[in-house]
Formats: structure tokens, sequence, C-alpha cells
């Protein structure tokens, strides 16, 4: 088996927002989603806490918050990281306009319940709700509903707090791969192309036809994606330990 994956879920969500990938992955890996942590007072928190479930090698891949996550785990223990992916998130800090969305989403929520606010919330953010598979949307509804509103607002308090981690990027040496979809309303493509631009040699992959979710829009994509990212990064590993490595160029991703 390759090293293990350790998958960091979005805003208000669990294990259930990562099924596909799960099902997928596990057969060969073992597949970490960490939890415990929506209720902290900061993505810094958050990070701590994930690490202590993580082995002492792994690959990390970031959703939304999930990356913001990420970026910090990045910054406490870069040596236990294999590889990095983020996937529809971004580096930068909140904005005053973002920042009045999150309290008018939380103002929402907290009028019209969590799986009303989860329903509505996850229609608009995807390009194509038929995309999305029923039993999945529910097991997310469910989940939002059982972590309740105190854990809602904390995370979006945690986010609208969060670093400038632009100037932790120049400095990462971990292979990294950056995924968008080109049709996400919620967090510019353009910032993806910023943090590709930012990291030494990392990979940038946009999806057409994809809005914020690209691990439920379009799960065959991105598990197809992922087990290539992986497989080469353990073969590099492995070149490395045995002093075999041929150079920086490495074969192109699957999807790319």
């Amino acid at each position: 088996m390759g090293d293990a994956v350790v998958l960091i879920p979005g805003l208000q969500a669990d294990r259930a927002s990562w099924t596909h990938q799960i099902a997928h992955l596990a057969g060969d890996r073992s597949v970490i989603v960490p939890d415990g942590y929506h209720d902290l007072p900061s993505i810094a928190a958050m990070a701590g806490h994930v690490l202590d479930q993580c082995p002492g090698a792994f690959h990390l891949v970031g959703w939304s918050m999930g990356g913001y996550i990420a970026l910090e785990v990045m910054e406490a223990a870069a040596d236990r990281v294999q590889s990095l992916t983020l996937i529809a998130t971004s580096a930068r800090p909140e904005t005053d306009g973002s920042r009045l969305r999150r309290e008018e989403r939380l103002q929402k929520a907290a009028k019209i319940g969590l799986r009303a606010d989860h329903g509505e919330t996850m229609t608009a953010c995807v390009h194509d709700p038929i995309t999305l598979s029923p039993d999945v949307f529910a097991a997310m509804a469910d989940a939002s509903v059982a972590l309740g509103l105190d854990a809602l607002t904390a995370q979006q308090s945690a986010i609208i707090a969060r670093r400038d981690m632009r100037p932790l990027l120049p400095g990462l040496a971990c292979p990294t791969l950056i995924v968008t979809g080109e049709c996400d309303p919620v967090i510019d493509t353009a910032f993806s192309v910023e943090m590709h631009k930012l990291v030494p040699g990392a990979r940038l992959v946009a999806l057409a036809k994809c809005g914020h979710c690209p691990p439920l829009e379009h799960p065959d994509r991105i598990n197809k994606l992922l087990d290539s990212w992986f497989l080469e990064q353990d073969r590099h590993a492995v070149s490395l330990r045995a002093g075999t490595m041929g150079g920086p160029n490495r074969p192109a991703l699957a999807d790319e």
C-alpha cells in the first residue's frame, strides 16, 4: 500500500463529502478524514487538531476551508507531507465582501435551519446540481445538522480571521497539485492560478463545467487525478530513497 491520504473537508462538512474518494482510494491506501475540529477558534487550532490524527507521513488533500487548514498544516509540519493537493481554495485572507456574506449566511441559517441552509448553499455553489448524488447530498445535510449552528459559527469566525498564507507559498518544497472548477462561484479560479504561480513546480488542473465542489461534481475525474498524482509521488519518493531519480521532469497527470 502507498502512503496514507488525509482528506480535509470544507465548511460544515465531514467524511460524507469525500464519499466517492474514500470508496475509491480505500482499497490501496489508508484514508483518514479528520474530525472533531469544527468548533475550534482558529484555522491554526484546527490544523493542530488535524495533525494529531495524522500518521508520520501522508498525502494531504484540502478542499475549500480544508485548503485553509492544509496550508496551516504545511507551515507546522511540512516535513511529514508527501504531497499537497489544494481543491477549490485560496491562500488569500478574507475580504470585506466575503466577510459580510458569511455573516449573512449565519443569520439565514439560524432562521431557516441547517438542513435548508445546506440545500440552498450546495445548489448555489455547483455548476449543475444534477451531477450530485442524492444519497451523498442527504448525508452531507445530515452532517451539517449534526455539527450544529455553534460549529458553523465557529468555522465562519475562524475563516473570517484567517491569515494571508501567500507568503508561505514560495517556500513550499512539497509536490503541490492545485485543482479548480472553471465555473466556481465561491472562490475565483484566478486565486488558484495565483497559487500555481507562487508555489515552485506546482501543477494546476482546471475542470470545465465544474463549480466549487469537484469531488462531488466530477468524482471520477477527481479519483483518476488523485490516483495518478499519488502514484507519481510514491514512485518519486522511492526513486529518491534509492538514489535513482533522473531529474526534475515528471510524467504528465492523467487529466492534464
